[in-house]
């Protein structure tokens, strides 16, 4: 699976950006964030014009002093993408409805002809996780996971969320400060102020 990740870095150009990308991914790969990645991929030109792109000279790393709006822009785009990865994974807990007005016209490039049918099946799914949630809540034992009859994918969405809600790199994560190793904005954003000219935004096609 394919996903687009922004890696903020510091450097004093473009090749630099890149080295310290690489170094900031080394350590996720093996599978644990990434089985092989490159720049800009799928999303090629990613910070270039979309109508008119120049495929020679594609744009996948731009540097804050040179494009603040569109490298603010970026990351917020990046943390609107974490979020919703967040709703979801937190939706099966707590049972949030899906309405079929919110659903997209295409799901993995298959048209969903119903959708009212499509939110009345994904919401039953989520009325299950929501109550084998509750359950695990209001037990006083781990639940017995080697019996056949347990299926639950709760333990899956308590991870995804627990990785959300911390500061640990994870496939859903979308952007990852490599200069302070941390997927909060907060520092980036403090660097920005203190040095732009060496502030870097590099667009990745992760796989895994």
């Amino acid at each position: 699976m394919h996903v687009i990740h922004l890696i903020a870095v510091e450097a004093d150009d473009i090749e630099g950006a890149i080295s310290a990308m690489d170094g900031a991914l080394a350590p996720y790969g093996d599978g644990q964030v990434w089985d092989w990645y490159t720049v800009g991929g799928r999303w090629n030109n990613y910070f270039g014009d979309q109508e008119s792109p120049d495929e020679d000279n594609p744009i996948n790393v731009i540097n804050y002093a040179e494009r603040p709006e569109q490298f603010e822009e970026a990351v917020k785009r990046a943390i609107d993408s974490r979020n919703a990865s967040f709703r979801e994974y937190a939706g099966h807990l707590t049972g949030a409805r899906v309405y079929a007005a919110d659903l997209p016209d295409y799901e993995l490039g298959i048209r969903l002809s119903d959708k009212d049918d499509v939110a009345a099946r994904m919401n039953a799914r989520r009325e299950v996780s929501k109550s084998e949630f509750e359950m695990i809540l209001e037990s006083d034992e781990i639940p017995d996971t080697d019996s056949p009859d347990w299926r639950s994918l709760v333990p899956y969405y308590l991870y995804k969320v627990g990785q959300l809600t911390s500061e640990m790199y994870n496939f859903d994560s979308y952007f990852f400060d490599g200069a302070d190793f941390t997927t909060k904005t907060c520092y980036l954003k403090t660097r920005c102020e203190r040095s732009p000219d060496t502030q870097w935004l590099v667009a990745v096609d992760l796989h895994n």
